[in-house]
């Protein structure tokens, strides 16, 4: 049915009466209520999404509306004032049943093709979607919670944990949240910017640790972690969190002892000092000093993180620092070399 509003005739008069927009909004709405119990391969499916996406796409407040259509079903939802309360009034939302599940794998696939790029306040549900994308990630966080397994030709769960990393990964690209310099966004939307980068990117790496290598994908990981470092505004205290959180599970896993390290070959230049205290006090000096031979490993590792270093303001600065405070045991903050 909602495929055969969408052939050549209808579609005609759907541009005529200037309708077309509000139909996209509801179809989709209709499609998300029905994923769980979609067919794979369905062409009416196919169909219905050619025609609407680019509709959607192509109007920022028909994006809005398809986003608040979607997420109004999350009941109570924009009633929290919390990020904790959000993400746990999504996380009960979505244990429900199979049908909140499916619509939520529906919702997060729409993403990359409606959320339109620097929302801030223009986005009013971005809290929303943001506890859902937490309460995804945690989807097996505790013995018990486990969600309810889908319909067969529904999403499993571990393809819906991947997408929310996904769009995590896609929410802090440069291309959906500009950087200051390239971005006209209002002051309003700055600062909407400034508390998805404060408040849930720590929450994001920390249900991401919980979950990891267990659940969680490193590559999707490491490109949010990535992300947000390369931003030239990112906050001194988001940093500290981020290595804190990431200084003590890299003692047992090689990728984020990685992630952890490479950080000082993509932060800004004004936090590059910053990043290299941090390293020294919560790496290095806690865990190399169980041994010769750690010590020895970890240098190693740094030394491999210089190597891909092309940049020639920021390699001396490593190296200088490198030099005096592992080679040749110095224990000075980065300001004093």
């Amino acid at each position: 049915i909602l495929s055969s509003l969408f052939e050549a005739d209808a579609l005609r008069e759907l541009h005529r009466t200037n309708k077309m927009v509000w139909v996209s909004v509801q179809s989709l709405d209709i499609m998300s209520q029905l994923e769980f119990c979609r067919r794979p391969g369905h062409e009416g499916y196919v169909h219905v999404l050619r025609c609407t996406l680019p509709v959607v796409g192509e109007s920022p407040a028909a994006a809005a509306l398809v986003l608040h259509q979607l997420l109004a079903g999350f009941s109570g939802l924009e009633r929290e004032r919390t990020t904790e309360d959000t993400e746990g009034a999504a996380r009960s939302w979505l244990l429900r049943d199979a049908v909140n599940q499916s619509r939520a794998y529906f919702l997060l696939r729409l993403i990359p093709s409606v959320a339109p790029p620097d929302p801030g306040s223009r986005w009013p549900w971005l809290d929303a979607l943001l506890g859902l994308l937490l309460a995804c990630c945690k989807a097996d966080a505790r013995p018990g919670q486990a969600l309810h397994p889908p319909p067969q030709a529904s999403a499993p769960m571990d393809q819906l944990r991947d997408l929310a990393h996904e769009v995590w990964a896609m929410l802090f690209s440069p291309q959906w949240m500009p950087y200051p310099a390239t971005s006209t966004a209002s002051a309003s939307a700055s600062a909407s910017r400034n508390v998805v980068v404060e408040v849930w990117f720590p929450l994001y790496v920390a249900r991401s640790l919980e979950g990891f290598p267990a659940w969680t994908p490193f590559d999707a990981l490491g490109r949010t972690v990535l992300a947000v470092a390369k931003r030239p505004d990112l906050p001194a205290a988001v940093l500290e969190n981020l290595v804190h959180q990431l200084a003590p599970r890299s003692q047992a896993s090689a990728q984020l002892r990685q992630l952890c390290f490479g950080l000082s070959n993509v932060v800004p230049l004004h936090l590059l000092g910053l990043a290299l205290d941090l390293f020294l006090d919560e790496v290095y000096t806690k865990q190399a000093s169980a041994s010769a031979r750690g010590r020895s490993f970890l240098e190693e590792e740094m030394c491999r993180v210089m190597d891909v270093n092309g940049d020639y303001q920021r390699k001396p600065q490593i190296a200088r620092w490198f030099q005096h405070n592992i080679v040749h045991g110095g224990k000075d903050s980065y300001s004093k070399l």
